[in-house]
């Protein structure tokens, strides 16, 4: 893509990854960087999907706290292709969101298919894990340090404080 920087979406699929991990959301499988027959790129532990969700949209678009929690990812990782197929629903019923190679860019992307919260406050323990990432902000930092852009760091710690306030 021309408007993120060239040689790092594999990057912010890591990073994605690591900011999963650490609010403990658990969305994102395990990623990692790994050399490969073309060069340096991220690798991703597969997800089964679980047999095909009867209507995508309903469930997807459900006002519940797991989609509130993929919602909100998205809006501080300014994930910039979040489409109903990039959401799966393994044979356990958890919820995985997976291509997050278009996000954390300094620039607001935020292009979702998923606004059934919009206008709503933050449910009470999304509020609180937005303000673990302030009060973590250097570990935050470090994590994504040599994966992202100084600016884009930036970035994303003023998306979660704005949300916070709101």
């Amino acid at each position: 893509m021309h408007d993120f920087r060239s040689g790092t979406l594999f990057r912010r699929e890591v990073a994605a990854y690591r900011l999963s991990k650490r609010l403990g959301w658990s969305l994102v499988p395990p990623t990692v960087i790994r050399q490969g027959p073309h060069g340096t790129g991220s690798l991703q532990i597969y997800v089964q999907p679980a047999a095909e969700v009867e209507d995508p949209h309903a469930f997807w678009g459900d006002h519940c706290l797991d989609n509130e929690r993929i919602v909100l990812f998205d809006h501080i990782s300014n994930n910039a292709d979040r489409k109903l197929s990039h959401c799966l629903l393994d044979p356990t019923g958890k919820r995985w969101g997976i291509d997050h190679g278009l996000t954390f860019n300094e620039v607001p992307k935020l292009r979702t298919v998923m606004w059934q919260f919009a206008g709503m406050p933050i449910a009470d323990p999304l509020r609180a894990d937005l303000a673990s990432i302030l009060d973590q902000r250097d570990v935050y930092a470090d994590d994504f340090g040599a994966l992202l852009h100084r600016q884009e760091v930036d970035a994303f710690f003023h998306r979660v404080e704005r949300l916070a306030e709101s």
